[in-house]
């Protein structure tokens, strides 16, 4: 892998792979695949298309402003 591949987070094989390691801990449930690899000159760009399941448990945590607080409930 090219040591100047770009990741969510920052350059670097390093950073990509934490990037996964992240993600992996956040949303046990995924799959990611390359959907396309295309050559641009020295550069190769790759398509991805990842499947995720997200509870609501791993909604609430991620989101917690968008969770219903015990006032809306009553």
């Amino acid at each position: 892998m090219a040591p100047d591949v770009v990741g969510e987070t920052g350059f670097g094989v390093h950073s990509l792979i934490e990037d996964y390691h992240r993600l992996a801990d956040y949303l046990p449930n995924f799959e990611t695949t390359i959907e396309r690899l295309e050559p641009i000159g020295d550069t190769m760009f790759a398509t991805t298309k990842v499947r995720l399941v997200l509870s609501a448990a791993t909604l609430q945590r991620t989101f917690p402003l968008l969770a219903p607080s015990e006032k809306q409930n009553d």
